[in-house]
C-alpha cells in the first residue's frame, strides 16, 4: 500500500466519477522540536527531521477521483505533498503545477484549492468529520493562504480555522504551499488523536467561466466524506511508527485500532505515557520508554480485546507512578467469568502483574460475585480488599470447598470467616496471609 502524509476532503459529491484511483494511508513524520517554519520555503523539509528527508508523495492522473474534464498531463494539474507533525501541530506542504489558476475572493468549492478531511473516531464506531480547505494565492510573492472550514456539498468555504497559518511561494503555474494546523482544531483533538483518518483532495477549477471542477486528484474516494469508514488512516510518526512495528511483531492487521487509550504516568518521569489495549495486548509508549518508535507491552490473559472490559490507572504503591487496573470477562457457553488484574511498570521498563482475583463466576444456575476496593494499607501503600457480593444457587451446605481462581486466590463467600480478604504489597506482589 502506498503511503502519504495528509488528510483530505471533497465538498461536493455530485461529480462525474473519474478513473478509479487507489486510496492510501497518509504518513505524518514526527519533527519533535525541529518543526518547519511556515514561510513557503520547502527546502527546510529536508532537515525538519534531522538529516532524513521528509518524502513528498505525487498525485497525478492515476489518482484522479472525479471532475468533468480530462487530465492533460502534469502541467494541467499535479501535486506533491508531504506531512509532518509534532505534539501541537500538523504540518502540510504542497508542490502544485497548474495550467490555469482560478481564484476569487469568495473561496468557492470549485476554485483551485486543496481540501483535507479528517475523521476522528467516536464511540459506537462513528466518526466526527472536519473538512479544511487550503486556498493559496500565488499571484503575489509570499502571497496569503486562507485556511477555512469546509462542509460536504457547500458551494463556498466557511470560516477561518483558528490557529492555522500558511504561506505560498511561486507563480500561478508552479507554486509551493506550507501550512500548519493545530491538533486542537480537530474534533476532540486536545484529548485524543488515536485512530484519526484523513484524505487529501486537490481540486482543479480550470473551467472558470462556469466554475466547475475539471479534475480532482485524491488519496481517498469521494464517498469517504459521507462514509468515513472508507477513509484511510493518518499514520502519525510520534505514535504510529512504533505501533506499526508492534503490529508487525504481533502479526496484527495494519488497521487494528486500540480498544482503549488512556494517558497516565506509569514510568515515573513526571510525564504521562500513552497506554493502549490492542487486541489481547496492553501497549505503552512515551519518552521514558524510548520515544515514538519504542514500546513495551504485556500479553493479557484473554483471546482478544473484546474480553477487556476496561482499564484504569491509579497510584497504589505511593511512588507517584500509576499502576494499571484491568477488568476482564470471558464467556464460554453459559459459563461466565470476570476478574481483575493489576500491573505495574518496573524500573527496567517492563510490565509486571502484581495482583489478580476473580470477581464473578456464573454458569446459569450458580452465581458468585466478589467486590474489590482499594483501601489504606501500610505507609503510603494501598491495600486491596475483597468482600462477598451477590450469591445465588449455592449455600454453605451445598458448596464443596472453596472457589479458587487461576492464581490460587480464593473467592470470598458470605459464610466464610473472615468474610473479607485484605491484600498487602509485599515482596513485589500483593499477598494475603
Amino acid at each position: 500500500m502506498r503511503s502519504v502524509t495528509t488528510a483530505a476532503l471533497i465538498t461536493i459529491l455530485t461529480l462525474i466519477a473519474g478513473p478509479a484511483a487507489a486510496q492510501f494511508e497518509i504518513d505524518s513524520f514526527f519533527t519533535g522540536s525541529d518543526a518547519p517554519r511556515i514561510d513557503g520555503n520547502l527546502e527546510e523539509w529536508a532537515t525538519a527531521q534531522g538529516e532524513e528527508l521528509i518524502p513528498f508523495t505525487p498525485l497525478d492522473d492515476g489518482d484522479r477521483m472525479g471532475g468533468d474534464g480530462t487530465w492533460e498531463g502534469e502541467d494541467d494539474i499535479s501535486l506533491e505533498f508531504a506531512v509532518a507533525n509534532n505534539a501541537k501541530n500538523l504540518f502540510l506542504a504542497f508542490k502544485i503545477k497548474d495550467q490555469r489558476f482560478v481564484r476569487t475572493k469568495k473561496f468557492y468549492a470549485d476554485e483551485d484549492h486543496v481540501e483535507i478531511w479528517f475523521a476522528v473516531p467516536k464511540t459506537g464506531g462513528k466518526f466526527s468529520v472536519l473538512g479544511i480547505g487550503v486556498f493559496a494565492d500565488p499571484s503575489r510573492y509570499k502571497g496569503p493562504v486562507e485556511i477555512r472550514t469546509m462542509k460536504p456539498g457547500a458551494r463556498r468555504a466557511g470560516g477561518k480555522v483558528h490557529g492555522a497559518t500558511g504561506a505560498v511561494r511561486g507563480d500561478e503555474r508552479s507554486y509551493e504551499v506550507e501550512v500548519s494546523i493545530p491538533w486542537s482544531a480537530l474534533p476532540k483533538g486536545k484529548k485524543s488523536r488515536t485512530g484519526v483518518r484523513a484524505g487529501l483532495y486537490a481540486i482543479d477549477g480550470d473551467m472558470a467561466a462556469h466554475m466547475s471542477r475539471k479534475s480532482i486528484l485524491a488519496t481517498a474516494p469521494l464517498a469517504a466524506i459521507k462514509d468515513p469508514s472508507q477513509m484511510p488512516r493518518l499514520i502519525r510518526g510520534d505514535v504510529d511508527a512504533g505501533l506499526g512495528s508492534f503490529r508487525d511483531e504481533m502479526d496484527l492487521s495494519s488497521d487494528q485500532e486500540p480498544k482503549f487509550t488512556i494517558m497516565a504516568n506509569i514510568a515515573g518521569n513526571k510525564k504521562k505515557e500513552k497506554i493502549m489495549v490492542i487486541d489481547r495486548y496492553a501497549v505503552a509508549q512515551g519518552d521514558a520508554i524510548g520515544g515514538p518508535n519504542a514500546y513495551i507491552y504485556a500479553k493479557l490473559p484473554v483471546k482478544d480485546g473484546d474480553q477487556v472490559l476496561d482499564i484504569k490507572a491509579r497510584d497504589l504503591l505511593g511512588n507517584r507512578k500509576a499502576e494499571l487496573i484491568f477488568r476482564f470477562r470471558e464467556e464460554v457457553g453459559v459459563t461466565v467469568r470476570e476478574w481483575v488484574e493489576v500491573y505495574r511498570v518496573r524500573n527496567d521498563m517492563s510490565f509486571q502483574k502484581i495482583f489478580g482475583a476473580l470477581t464473578l463466576v456464573s454458569d446459569g444456575s450458580v452465581n458468585i460475585e466478589n467486590k474489590y476496593r482499594f483501601v489504606k494499607g501500610r505507609g503510603k501503600l494501598k491495600a486491596i480488599e475483597i468482600t462477598p457480593g451477590k450469591v445465588a444457587g449455592v449455600d454453605a451446605d451445598s458448596i464443596e470447598g472453596n472457589v479458587p481462581d487461576e492464581g490460587g486466590n480464593l473467592m470470598v463467600l458470605p459464610w466464610d470467616s473472615p468474610s473479607r480478604l485484605k491484600y498487602h504489597f509485599e515482596n513485589e506482589l500483593y499477598q494475603t496471609k
